[in-house]
């Protein structure tokens, strides 16, 4: 695998992730036809190899063996591949599993915030609307007082 990190996209990293794994199952998928393939293969030299044994061709038991001995060592190394491949499959399945259980708990998480957050809101408002009733009646007395501040200047020039 290359140790290059991808340039960064505006893709969540579980979306990245979600097409890297479709591309690990298009050769997951490769892998298993190309076993078939090599067994469905052997079992063809086999059935042949066989049959000239049967008819007594004694040079051809030792290249037989010799053959059989090869298709073990690839079965062996196909079913190895195998186990491999199995294993890798599940820890991605285990990992995706976990990154799963994460976007619920985030998921869960932002709409508990959000809820509240909702209700935050809804209390400013009730308390920006007092304020604005506060406001105005202050504001009505400072008219008031406005007024009387006035008529008192107009007393204190009368009078001096």
């Amino acid at each position: 695998m290359s140790s290059k990190k991808p340039p960064a996209s505006s893709e969540p990293p579980w979306q990245t992730f979600l097409k890297r794994f479709d591309s690990l199952e298009g050769r997951i998928e490769s892998t298993r036809a190309l076993v078939e393939e090599t067994r469905s293969e052997t079992h063809v030299r086999m059935d042949t190899l066989e049959a000239r044994i049967e008819r007594g061709i004694e040079s051809t038991r030792a290249l037989v063996e010799d053959i059989r001995s090869e298709n073990r060592m690839t079965i062996e190394a196909v079913e190895t591949t195998r186990v491999v491949l199995e294993q890798r499959f599940d820890r991605v399945e285990q990992r995706l599993d976990r990154l799963e259980q994460r976007i619920d708990r985030v998921d869960q998480e932002s709409r508990v915030r959000d809820a509240a957050l909702e209700v935050a809101i809804r209390e400013l408002r009730v308390d920006v609307r007092q304020l604005q009733g506060d406001v105005q009646g202050l504001t009505a007395k400072l008219e008031a007082l406005t007024h009387l501040e006035a008529r008192v200047t107009a007393l204190e020039k009368r009078m001096a």
